[in-house]
């Protein structure tokens, strides 16, 4: 299995989203400078890029840009696609290269041919996708934060089940931190105490296995949850600042504008706006 590595680093930058309902169609030959992912939504499609696929229901398949393919039968399918530019730093790996890159923990992490448990997430976030106009400059910014989302999920959902690493008690200690940087004031000192390291031994296991310091862990899991909270309740700006146990709100409003790179107001308005685009088109 290949998979496509790169570091998170901001948004993705869209170019382009379709659907595409194919009868007895052969894909066409072509080698495109941009990056596309395919999502299957039925029947099958046999296409060759750097080796022949069988894509079905529910794949997810990535084309990274510059490599020729081509189809190999013709078929029928439906599928959405979504064209996109992958960072410079991206990268084409094979599987026995992957681990390095989860041992970093800010890279995503992308198989090329992907079956997803999700579909009906994934399938809403590209309709609400395609409803901007991609010639508009102004919609650009909502349509890179949706693909963005899409690039998330897929990584997320391919990384649920990662080995766990070697020292167990490393793992003790992000386990513990999962479980609650929610409803605790995790500090360096206390997790030192806990779990029998020195402040700065804790800090050289973090570099190693997740490629970021403690405290930028603990911040990066609240702003997930932060995220999920926004996007999928009615809860409060406050309250949600609350629940992820901050001073006050204005503290957990600046965190999240300086991690995301805008306000959760506006994160929240703007896949409202999207949503409620995609119900007017059922």
């Amino acid at each position: 299995m290949k998979y496509i590595v790169f570091k998170k680093n901001g948004l993705i930058e869209h170019v382009q989203s379709g659907i595409a309902h194919n009868k007895h169609h052969v894909h066409e030959t072509r080698t495109m400078n941009e990056t596309e992912l395919m999502f299957i939504v039925s029947g099958e499609i046999l296409i060759h890029h750097l080796e022949d696929y069988c894509l079905k229901k529910n794949d997810l398949f990535l084309l990274p840009g510059g490599i020729k393919h081509y189809g190999l039968k013709a078929t029928d399918c439906v599928l959405h696609w979504h064209h996109f530019y992958l960072p410079a730093d991206s990268k084409i790996v094979e599987e026995d290269e992957v681990e390095k890159y989860r041992k970093k923990g800010n890279h995503y992490i992308l198989p090329i041919k992907f079956s997803t448990n999700f579909p009906e997430y994934i399938l809403t976030l590209s309709y609400q996708l395609e409803q901007y106009d991609y010639k508009n400059k102004d919609t650009k910014r909502i349509r890179d934060l949706l693909l963005t989302t899409i690039i998330e999920e897929f990584s997320l959902e391919n990384n649920i089940n990662v080995p766990a690493f070697k020292n167990k008690r490393f793992n003790a200690m992000v386990s513990y931190i999962d479980n609650n940087f929610q409803h605790a004031d995790i500090k360096i000192a206390d997790l030192a105490e806990k779990f029998g390291y020195s402040e700065k031994y804790i800090y050289m296991l973090f570099k190693e296995y997740l490629g970021i310091s403690p405290l930028k862990y603990i911040l990066k899991m609240k702003m997930e949850e932060a995220k999920k909270m926004l996007l999928n309740s009615d809860d409060t700006i406050e309250s949600i600042a609350i629940s992820l146990n901050y001073s006050s709100a204005e503290y957990f409003m600046r965190q999240f504008k300086e991690f995301y790179k805008m306000t959760p107001t506006k994160m929240r308005s703007i896949y409202s706006n999207s949503l409620e685009l995609f119900l007017k088109t059922k």
